[in-house]
């Protein structure tokens, strides 16, 4: 009966973590406004560079990496705590 729980687990922690991977890149996707705004006049915009390292896009993205590897060790924990025999 254990060994069924521990499938189920590994199985349903292989998906979640499938999904996420797959599920990313998907909302990042992003309309494009040309097809929408074809009859529109066009705009002009001004970019301004600011020269600068963002400090806070940085950290967002570090953060981001350690939850991804918080994550992925906490999967391969369990998934190997599950496959490992108890000794008595």
């Amino acid at each position: 009966m254990t060994t069924s729980i521990s499938k189920r687990m590994r199985r349903g922690i292989s998906i979640a973590l499938l999904s996420t991977l797959l599920a990313a890149p998907a909302a990042q996707a992003r309309l494009d406004e040309g097809a929408r705004d074809a009859g529109r006049p066009q705009q002009t915009v001004h970019v301004v560079d600011s020269g600068g390292f963002s400090w806070a896009d940085a950290g967002i993205g570090a953060g981001a990496a350690l939850a991804a590897i918080a994550v992925a060790g906490g999967a391969g924990h369990v998934l190997r705590r599950g496959s490992v025999p108890a000794h008595s």
